[in-house]
């Protein structure tokens, strides 16, 4: 049987306190998500405008921030070179984060797009960036909607688009790419990063998971506890703690509905992914890159046991450990910059949220205390499978210590696309 990725809560961690009730964040906010629009100063105002409103419904106001950090963005081309003789000629970056997160993800590296001279939108996906309760009902074609939207709204302002895709963003990025559906502008290059893929699945598996779709579309009907299978503290100011059955079942549709794609792919792909990544099936992204895509690629392979990947000559291998910083790469801390306020080095954020059912063992405590780090205890950093977990007291890696390399790396590609 393919492997199936659980889009769950092991990838939304925080070090806080969890709470466990089910609250009115966890019930839908009855505000509709604003799609992206060939006005995109106002696709940000609106969606900012729900973020704040959704919240304010369930009783849990955000600072303005918070709204700034969880809504869309734009980044104007930054430098003196990056001015085209007309506007038709500049290029554009589309960003599309990932299941469970908001924008902010990929903002450290559109900035870096834009100071190598790209256009840079960020959109935000339906169900997102407000009360986790607003997956209750979302429907993955909703994304697919806002991806397509997304792509139409730089009609008009830039030549051509490079879609940049963390995790599910990634997914869906490769989807918009692959269909037969005609593309408002030419797609100049694709960035999946960590992209939640699965290998092609057999006839009889698609119809199993399409009849457990229907039978558990994750609405409550079946209880609280079928919709939402794991409730945390919804703490963390940039992404959900708690996601609910229907997400999860959502991002499984959309990774089925692209595993049946058989089509090669001939455009510049550049992929970037740890090889110890618990929330996507990495070996499964690898296999896809060295065999279904015809056109210029590069994948930069973190791993801790080199020569794993040698027999694809399209991959760089990048070592991710082990280091006194770091044990291996996470999946949330691939796109994050050490020097991010919220998740990098310094800003004092601790990622335990996998030892919530041991909150009443040492594990917990050890994880969650400040004055607890790798010079003078037993914890360390990495990603949070079986085998660290055994080992050590584990605080899951919350940003990319290569993140300079892979930033560089990225822009001297795209330079390099034809």
């Amino acid at each position: 049987m393919t492997r199936l990725v659980w889009f769950g809560a092991a990838a939304l961690l925080t070090c806080c306190t969890p709470g466990t009730e089910l609250g009115k964040r966890h019930q839908p906010s009855q505000l509709a998500t604003p799609l992206p629009t060939s006005d995109f100063g106002a696709y940000i105002v609106a969606a900012r405008q729900y973020i704040a409103a959704a919240n304010q419904i369930a009783g849990n106001p955000l600072a303005e921030a918070v709204i700034e950090d969880r809504g869309p963005f734009e980044l104007q081309p930054e430098g003196r070179g990056c001015r085209a003789g007309e506007e038709q000629q500049v290029r554009a970056a589309l960003l599309i984060h990932d299941l469970g997160e908001t924008p902010y993800v990929l903002r450290d590296l559109g900035e870096r797009l834009a100071r190598a001279c790209y256009l840079v939108r960020a959109i935000l996906l339906p169900g997102h960036g407000g009360v986790p309760g607003d997956l209750l009902s979302v429907d993955y074609h909703a994304w697919q909607q806002a991806v397509r939207l997304g792509v139409a709204s730089l009609v008009g302002s830039a030549a051509e688009v490079t879609l940049v895709g963390f995790g599910t963003g990634g997914t869906l990025a490769l989807d918009y790419v692959l269909s037969d559906q005609p593309k408002a502008i030419p797609i100049a290059a694709l960035v999946l990063l960590a992209p939640a893929m699965a290998d092609p699945a057999p006839a009889f598996e698609v119809q199993a998971q399409r009849f457990y779709h229907a039978l558990a579309p994750g609405d409550g009907w079946l209880g609280s506890e079928s919709a939402w299978p794991e409730v945390f503290a919804d703490q963390d100011p940039a992404r959900y703690e708690s996601l609910p059955t229907n997400a999860r079942q959502q991002g499984e549709g959309l990774v089925l509905e692209l595993a049946r794609q058989e089509s090669a792919l001939d455009l510049p792909v550049f992929m970037a992914i740890s090889q110890a990544d618990v929330t996507v099936d990495s070996d499964a992204a690898r296999r896809w890159f060295c065999t279904s895509v015809a056109g210029r690629r590069q994948l930069l392979w973190y791993t801790t046991t080199p020569g794993t990947a040698a027999a694809c000559r399209f991959v760089t291998e990048r070592s991710s450990g082990p280091t006194k910083e770091a044990l291996d790469l996470s999946h949330i801390g691939l796109p994050i910059d050490p020097r991010n306020p919220r998740y990098g080095r310094d800003s004092g954020y601790r990622s335990c949220l996998h030892y919530y059912w041991e909150r009443d063992a040492p594990s917990w405590f050890f994880c969650a205390d400040p004055a607890m780090t790798t010079a003078n205890s037993k914890v360390r950093y990495g990603e949070i499978s079986a085998a660290n977990l055994d080992a050590h007291v584990m605080r899951r890696l919350t940003y990319n210590p290569d993140f300079d390399r892979l930033a560089r790396d990225l822009v001297d590609f795209l330079e390099d696309a034809p």
